[in-house]
């Protein structure tokens, strides 16, 4: 079946929001790699008091402590936040970036106390373009969601086992590309299934290993399936008003 042209129209949109936030991080970021004075005073940080402020749960979100970690971040951040933005919109976007990055960052205050980056807020995006791609399999998202599913992966490796790990994850993605690409052929729609499912464990996997990277990905997925399921509603709608007139 071919796409919709609201689907391609949607594939040409410009990402407005996901360039300027990828700006905005990368400039902060290299402020703070430079100055670590501003790194200290943006990053997450467990301590009560004037040592600690509730701005904090979004200022972490735009600066990172690691040059590597920069890139790293801000590639998967483009490539999915681009996806995101263009088949949800601009308000979604902020939505679920900023809810997803305040929830990785609140968890982070128990489980990793000190930290910054923007990975957790990227992980909620990861979560809502899974969830969308199972209502919509076969759309022009679905090569951004079997890079955000690698992503993830290869992140999870690198959390949990360092780099052994992330070369171990690097691997089975690699060994897993021509499966992955018959199905994307045969059945999009349940490829697009099994990668949710795969994500959900995943997910579920970071949590009980305490990574803050989990609650995140987790909230993504319900706020881009509860944003899937209104909009379908409304063009629901919208299509029967149509035919009645």
């Amino acid at each position: 079946m071919a796409p919709s042209r609201s689907l391609i129209d949607a594939g040409r949109r410009v990402p407005v929001i996901t360039v300027a936030v990828g700006l905005l991080t990368a400039a902060v970021s290299i402020a703070a790699l430079a100055h670590p004075a501003l790194l200290q005073s943006l990053e997450r940080h467990p301590t009560p008091g004037a040592s600690w402020m509730s701005w904090r749960l979004v200022t972490s979100l735009f600066v990172h402590d690691g040059w590597f970690a920069l890139a790293f971040n801000l590639l998967g951040f483009a490539i999915v936040g681009a996806a995101v933005e263009r088949r949800m919109g601009a308000a979604r976007w902020i939505v679920i970036y900023l809810v997803s990055g305040i929830v990785g960052e609140l968890v982070g205050l128990r489980w990793q106390p000190l930290g910054a980056g923007n990975s957790v807020a990227s992980f909620g995006l990861v979560g809502a373009l899974v969830a969308l791609n199972v209502r919509r399999g076969g759309s022009p998202t679905t090569l951004a969601v079997l890079y955000a599913s690698e992503w993830v992966l290869v992140y999870a490796g690198l959390e949990l086992r360092g780099v052994t790990g992330a070369v171990i994850a690097g691997v089975l993605c690699a060994a897993l590309g021509p499966v992955v690409g018959r199905a994307r052929e045969t059945g999009p729609r349940g490829l697009g299934v099994a990668l949710a499912a795969g994500t959900l464990v995943l997910a579920a996997v970071l949590c009980l290993m305490r990574d803050i990277h989990g609650p995140p990905l987790i909230a993504g997925g319900i706020l881009g399936a509860l944003s899937e399921r209104d909009t379908s509603r409304r063009r629901t709608a919208r299509d029967s008003r149509r035919w009645d007139s």
